[in-house]
Formats: structure tokens, C-alpha cells, sequence
């Protein structure tokens, strides 16, 4: 008598892969190129952190796997990929403290996969700016 599949068995793109990371640090090469073989700068969209060495960045699926697994429309979305969850469009770079602080969570951070990597910086770049322009109004004129 066969024993029947198991979820995962029937699932294969539903899972992760043991190659994603290299496959996408093959097609990315970073958000500011630099000469040499290690690669180029990435953000990490959720914080802004500029990161440099790719041994210490993450590849982070913006749907989690186990979000994908549980959620019919995602499951249903993430099927029709070629390759399934680890399709490129659902990984980004990421440092390792905000993998962490987002977990499987969905909403917000979804948001900031897709839009932080430029949105963040840019924010950041404004709060300084205000700060200097604030600091410089403000200075008195002896």
C-alpha cells in the first residue's frame, strides 16, 4: 500500500529552496556597484542600513514561507511562479536584526520590502537635511 503525500510533497514550490540565497545575489548586484568581486552596497529596505559585506546580509523572502503555506491567495499567487516562493520577485537583502523583527509578519513589512529600498534613504536624507537647515535658521548671527 503507498503512503500518501505529505503536504509538502505535493507543494514543492511552497518551499524553501537550498540556492536561493546565490541566485539572488547572482541577479542582484547591490543598489551601488563597486569594482572588485565582492559585490556592490545594498539598503536594507525595512531600516536603510547601508550594507557592505555579503556574508553578513540576508536574503529575505517578503512573503515568509510559512505565510505562503497557511494563505490561500498566496498560495495560490506564489503557484503560478516558476519558482514558487523563491521566485526573485519575493526575496530582498536584508540585515540580520530586521530578518528577525519581521519574522512571518505580513502588512507594513511587506510594504517596506517592496518600497523601503528606495523610500528609506530618501526619508533619511530628509531628516538630516531638516536638521541642518533647522540647526542653520536658528543660529544666531554674531
Amino acid at each position: 500500500m503507498n503512503k500518501p503525500k505529505t503536504y509538502q510533497e505535493r507543494n514543492k514550490s511552497l518551499k524553501r529552496s537550498h540556492n536561493y540565497r546565490e541566485r539572488y545575489f547572482e541577479h542582484n548586484k547591490g543598489h551601488i556597484i563597486l569594482p572588485g568581486n565582492n559585490g556592490g552596497i545594498y539598503f536594507c529596505p525595512y531600516c536603510g542600513k547601508p550594507m557592505y559585506d555579503k556574508d553578513k546580509i540576508v536574503a529575505d523572502h517578503i512573503h515568509a514561507v510559512r505565510r505562503v503555506q497557511y494563505t490561500k491567495e498566496l498560495r495560490e499567487r506564489f503557484k503560478a511562479l516558476p519558482d514558487g516562493v523563491n521566485d526573485l520577485s519575493n526575496l530582498v537583502a536584508c540585515c540580520h536584526r530586521c530578518n528577525g523583527r519581521k519574522g512571518k509578519k505580513g502588512g507594513m513589512w511587506v510594504y517596506r520590502a517592496k518600497n523601503g529600498v528606495y523610500f528609506m534613504p530618501i526619508a533619511r536624507f530628509a531628516a538630516y537635511a531638516t536638521v541642518i537647515w533647522v540647526a542653520w535658521w536658528f543660529m544666531p548671527l554674531f
